[in-house]
């Protein structure tokens, strides 16, 4: 499946959001989801108004929008979720059980240990 990563970026150190995204990135391709990262577009110093075009751009070509955990503390991606929703897009959350139908939090977390593990 096709799925879109959203969380907080504004306010974050590039370092910070860059590796939460693509921690993301690879658990979600490592479970055979095609994850689809928008802080690529980022990299190329467009405004804020203009990412967000292009981020519904990139939403409107996925089957499942994937919630990291700070979403709520951001306006991009409490927008993008809306956008989503409209979409009829598949809704995953990175850390709340109760709103996964999937068991991706689940599947997060013991991709996390075994990086973990892998990095000792």
């Amino acid at each position: 499946m096709r799925v879109y990563i959203s969380g907080k970026i504004t306010g974050l150190k590039e370092k910070e959001y860059i590796a939460k995204f693509v921690e993301a990135e690879h658990m979600l391709r490592e479970h055979g989801h095609e994850p689809v990262n928008p802080i690529i577009i980022g990299m190329y110093n467009v405004p804020y108004d203009k990412c967000l075009e292009m981020d519904k751009i990139l939403l409107s070509t996925c089957e499942a929008i994937y919630m990291l955990s700070d979403w709520k503390n951001s306006k991009g991606a409490k927008q993008e979720k809306r956008y989503a929703e409209s979409l009829g897009l598949k809704i995953m959350f990175e850390n709340n059980e109760d709103e996964m139908e999937d068991g991706i939090s689940k599947m997060f977390a013991r991709f996390k240990k075994k990086r973990a593990r892998a990095q000792i």
